[in-house]
Protein backbone atom coordinates (compact mmCIF):
# COMPACT_ATOMS: atom_id res chain seq x y z
CA UNK A 1 0.00 0.00 0.00
CA UNK A 2 2.78 2.49 0.76
CA UNK A 3 4.24 3.90 -2.07
CA UNK A 4 7.14 5.93 -3.21
CA UNK A 5 5.04 9.12 -4.59
CA UNK A 6 3.04 11.51 -2.45
CA UNK A 7 -0.08 12.83 -3.98
CA UNK A 8 -1.53 14.93 -1.41
CA UNK A 9 -0.06 16.28 2.13
CA UNK A 10 -1.71 17.87 5.51
CA UNK A 11 -0.42 20.31 7.53
CA UNK A 12 -1.15 21.53 11.24
CA UNK A 13 0.10 25.02 12.22
CA UNK A 14 0.30 23.36 15.57
CA UNK A 15 2.90 21.16 14.50
CA UNK A 16 5.83 23.42 13.27
CA UNK A 17 7.98 20.22 11.55
CA UNK A 18 5.31 17.46 10.45
CA UNK A 19 2.95 16.81 8.54
CA UNK A 20 0.92 13.83 6.80
CA UNK A 21 0.93 12.36 3.33
CA UNK A 22 -1.00 9.96 1.47
CA UNK A 23 -0.28 7.64 0.24
CA UNK A 24 1.80 6.45 3.05
CA UNK A 25 5.26 6.92 1.65
CA UNK A 26 7.30 3.57 1.25
CA UNK A 27 10.94 5.75 2.54
CA UNK A 28 12.01 5.90 -0.88
CA UNK A 29 10.16 8.86 -1.83
CA UNK A 30 10.85 12.68 -0.79
CA UNK A 31 9.02 15.73 0.14
CA UNK A 32 10.35 18.89 -0.09
CA UNK A 33 9.53 21.16 2.62
CA UNK A 34 10.41 25.15 3.01
CA UNK A 35 8.86 26.52 6.10
CA UNK A 36 10.13 29.41 8.74
CA UNK A 37 9.69 29.53 12.46
CA UNK A 38 10.71 32.17 15.48
CA UNK A 39 13.84 30.77 17.59
CA UNK A 40 13.23 30.26 21.06
CA UNK A 41 14.24 33.80 23.64
CA UNK A 42 17.76 33.21 24.29
CA UNK A 43 18.90 34.65 27.82
CA UNK A 44 22.24 35.44 28.60
CA UNK A 45 23.56 32.43 30.18
CA UNK A 46 22.03 30.37 26.85
CA UNK A 47 24.41 29.33 24.04
CA UNK A 48 22.68 30.87 20.96
CA UNK A 49 21.62 28.09 18.63
CA UNK A 50 18.98 28.66 15.81
CA UNK A 51 18.82 27.49 12.92
CA UNK A 52 21.15 28.28 9.77
CA UNK A 53 18.16 30.45 7.68
CA UNK A 54 18.85 33.22 10.66
CA UNK A 55 22.53 33.14 10.80
CA UNK A 56 22.36 36.10 7.69
CA UNK A 57 20.01 38.32 9.92
CA UNK A 58 21.99 38.24 13.39
CA UNK A 59 25.06 38.55 11.57
CA UNK A 60 23.62 41.65 10.10
CA UNK A 61 21.99 42.96 13.73
CA UNK A 62 25.01 42.73 15.25
CA UNK A 63 27.48 44.44 12.84
CA UNK A 64 24.40 47.29 12.96
CA UNK A 65 24.92 47.22 17.17
CA UNK A 66 28.42 47.04 16.67
CA UNK A 67 28.75 50.18 14.40
CA UNK A 68 26.08 51.64 16.47
CA UNK A 69 28.18 51.02 19.73
CA UNK A 70 31.54 52.34 18.11
CA UNK A 71 29.75 55.47 16.67
CA UNK A 72 30.42 58.44 19.14
CA UNK A 73 34.18 57.29 18.48
CA UNK A 74 35.11 56.67 14.63
CA UNK A 75 31.64 57.83 13.10
CA UNK A 76 30.56 54.73 11.95
CA UNK A 77 26.53 55.86 11.91
CA UNK A 78 26.63 55.12 8.25
CA UNK A 79 27.89 52.15 8.44
CA UNK A 80 25.62 51.35 11.39
CA UNK A 81 22.55 52.17 9.11
CA UNK A 82 24.39 50.07 6.51
CA UNK A 83 23.87 47.13 8.44
CA UNK A 84 20.86 47.85 10.08
CA UNK A 85 18.73 48.14 6.23
CA UNK A 86 20.47 45.14 5.88
CA UNK A 87 18.87 43.55 8.88
CA UNK A 88 15.68 44.76 7.79
CA UNK A 89 15.37 43.26 4.54
CA UNK A 90 16.48 39.89 5.10
CA UNK A 91 13.89 40.04 8.33
CA UNK A 92 11.23 40.92 5.37
CA UNK A 93 12.58 38.28 3.41
CA UNK A 94 11.62 35.96 6.57
CA UNK A 95 8.22 37.18 7.00
CA UNK A 96 7.33 37.31 3.33
CA UNK A 97 8.36 33.83 3.06
CA UNK A 98 6.55 32.72 6.24
CA UNK A 99 3.37 34.20 4.84
CA UNK A 100 3.23 32.55 1.01
CA UNK A 101 1.43 30.18 0.62
CA UNK A 102 2.26 26.57 2.25
CA UNK A 103 1.04 23.24 2.73
CA UNK A 104 -1.38 24.68 5.49
CA UNK A 105 -4.84 23.59 4.57
CA UNK A 106 -5.71 27.20 5.71
CA UNK A 107 -3.79 28.52 3.30
CA UNK A 108 -5.16 26.20 0.61
CA UNK A 109 -6.42 27.94 -2.60
CA UNK A 110 -9.33 25.05 -3.22
CA UNK A 111 -11.51 23.13 -1.05
CA UNK A 112 -10.20 20.32 1.11
CA UNK A 113 -10.83 16.87 -0.13
CA UNK A 114 -12.14 14.13 2.45
CA UNK A 115 -8.44 12.94 1.96
CA UNK A 116 -7.04 15.51 3.74
CA UNK A 117 -5.94 16.64 0.06
CA UNK A 118 -6.96 19.94 -2.34
CA UNK A 119 -7.17 17.16 -5.19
Amino acid sequence: WPEDVVQNYIYDDREDTQFEVFPPNDGTGEVEVVYSAIPKRVEEEDALSIGAEYSTIITNYVLYKCALLDSDFNGTQGLAQYYYQLFLTELKGQDESAAKQGPSPSHASAPIGANGGTE
